[in-house]
């Protein structure tokens, strides 16, 4: 229980005995001054505004009942609101007709179906559903008004109520019925009271006994005394009660609304991500300062904007543009929503420039050597595999080198891998230096390097490369201020005279290499076909 229900509960217990202490002197006076000669006043129209007061007042209690009432709320919300819905019809006749029988009928017909209906609090287990909330409230409203119109209409068929400017003893017997009734809840909403003290039973119960006493009231009353005048006020400050509970529950309302909204507003001030709000024809209705500052506007200057200015193309939503021109990568999560039957649009944008430069990175570093920064294999094949699929479909013609550094072992085993790697460093930039746009060099582990070279029209265009990228490795290179070299040995295979798939061209690549090494290494070689004799070694010039 938060600390505010406890405060609420406090104030409910000191408050229900001075009640309950009013009513029971308000019962003693009533019954002291019963005598009709005593005090008389005959004035229609104050009864009149009376009645009519409290009947607006219970109908109005009644229905928001209804509206507060859920499928877990207890059923008694729901025979209350019943019970002031019946009441405040027959009031309303009761308040627009002259006194007569029907007059009297009709307050004692409030009276018996009120308590009646507030007899439901002894079914409270049973459960309404969020339909039946309105339907029975409403169904005995007018059952309360067709019964009121019968009254009316057929009054000559009743009994008369007043006999010797006194009221007649059947109805004085349906108003002690009702009277009685409305104890028995007003006792049965006291016992749910000391166990699980709110304002609503509290209130539940005292209207219950105001309305009981004023029942039983009756018949000691006449027509206009001070004891009719009596349990008539007593009535009204039942319902003077029902009217403080709603607008304090409205002012709850209110003020829980405005607590939400506070709420909701500072949620959405504090989300990372960018809210805008749009409507059907994409004007944007509102939006928080994330998106916002996510735009580089200023707050308030996307208000009534079309959300297509924060796009870099009206049908691209993947790409987010700043008041500045420039453009983002985002992701945007959009849900529909209705509200006063207009089509509204929620969209969540979230800048994912830092999410895709950690894919990007992530991509790159699974696809690229951590040392040399070349591609590796997988990248490798990959390039290999489309180089295969374009040269087939435009009938070209390209060449797989495969180069592996001549004793590059004693390097590391001497000056240590830390040198070693250095010159695998230099070595990479030598060889993309020797390769054209749209080749690709690739290191496949340790010192072995794989090249692609495109669009080869003969032999002699691979012997050229091959020439070359032996020339400028045998150069040699300077590591921690020592000049090193090295040379390397290369093979060569042809799409598609030595295989028209990765994995076979890679094989004559490396089977050539080993025999360019076989032949005294700083050699390239050309793969032959075993048929026409093996392989023929070139040496480098």
């Amino acid at each position: 229980m938060t600390q505010r229900d406890m405060k609420k509960r406090g104030y409910v217990e000191k408050f229900h005995w001075p009640v309950i202490a009013v009513l029971c002197a308000s019962l003693a006076v009533t019954l002291v001054i019963n005598s009709p000669d005593k005090w008389i006043w005959v004035n229609i129209p104050f009864h009149s505004v009376i009645e009519t007061t409290g009947a607006f007042a219970a109908l109005a209690l009644a229905t928001l009942l209804a509206f507060l009432h859920t499928s877990s709320t207890p059923s008694y919300r729901i025979s209350t609101a019943m019970g002031l819905a019946a009441m405040g019809m027959l009031d309303l006749f009761h308040a627009a007709t002259a006194p007569g029988d029907a007059f009297i009928w009709l307050h004692g017909l409030a009276t018996a179906l009120g308590g009646l209906c507030f007899m439901g609090i002894y079914f409270q287990d049973l459960r309404f559903g969020n339909r039946a909330r309105f339907v029975f409230p409403v169904l005995a409203g007018v059952s309360a008004a067709v019964m009121g119109l019968l009254i009316i209409r057929f009054t000559a068929f009743l009994p008369h109520a007043l006999l010797d400017n006194q009221f007649a003893s059947a109805t004085s017997a349906l108003n002690t019925l009702g009277g009685f009734m409305f104890l028995a809840a007003a006792h049965r909403f006291y016992s749910i009271q000391r166990t699980q003290p709110s304002p609503e039973v509290l209130l539940f119960t005292v209207m219950s006994l105001m309305f009981g006493i004023a029942g039983l009231a009756y018949a000691f009353s006449n027509l206009w005394d001070a004891t009719w005048w009596m349990w008539h006020f007593l009535r009204l400050f039942a319902y003077a009660l029902s009217l403080g509970y709603v607008a304090v529950l409205f002012l709850e309302i209110f003020k829980n609304l405005h607590d939400n909204e506070a709420l909701l507003r500072t949620v959405l001030d504090s989300l990372a991500s960018g809210i805008v709000t749009v409507d059907a024809h994409g004007t944007i209705t509102s939006c928080n300062p994330a998106l916002e500052q996510m735009f580089g506007y200023r707050s308030g200057d996307l208000n009534g904007k079309n959300i297509t200015l924060l796009m870099s193309h009206a049908y691209d939503s993947a790409i987010g543009q700043r008041a500045d021109g420039s453009c983002f990568p985002m992701n945007v999560d959009l849900s529909p929503i209705t509200q006063n039957n207009n089509k509204l649009f929620i969209l969540q944008i979230t800048d994912i420039t830092e999410h895709r430069m950690r894919e990007q990175k992530l991509s790159y570093q699974a696809h690229h050597d951590t040392l040399t920064q070349l591609p590796n294999r997988l990248l490798f094949m990959d390039r290999l595999s489309q180089s295969i699929a374009q040269a087939h479909r435009h009938e070209q013609n390209f060449a797989v080198m495969f180069l592996d550094l001549d004793n590059f072992k004693l390097v590391n085993d001497r000056l240590g891998h830390h040198v070693g790697d250095r010159l695998l460093e230099h070595v990479a930039k030598r060889l993309n230096g020797c390769i054209r746009e749209g080749d690709t060099v690739a290191r496949l582990g340790g010192d072995e390097f794989v090249l692609i070279v495109l669009d080869v029209c003969n032999i002699e265009d691979c012997e050229t490369v091959a020439r070359k990228i032996m020339k400028d490795i045998s150069d040699g290179f300077e590591v921690e201020g020592k000049p090193h070299r090295i040379t390397c040995s290369i093979g060569i295979s042809l799409y598609p005279q030595h295989g028209v798939d990765a994995d076979t061209l890679i094989i004559h690549a490396d089977t050539a290499m080993y025999q360019a090494k076989m032949g005294g290494r700083n050699n390239y070689c050309l793969y032959s076909i075993p048929e026409k004799m093996a392989l023929t070694s070139l040496s480098c010039t």
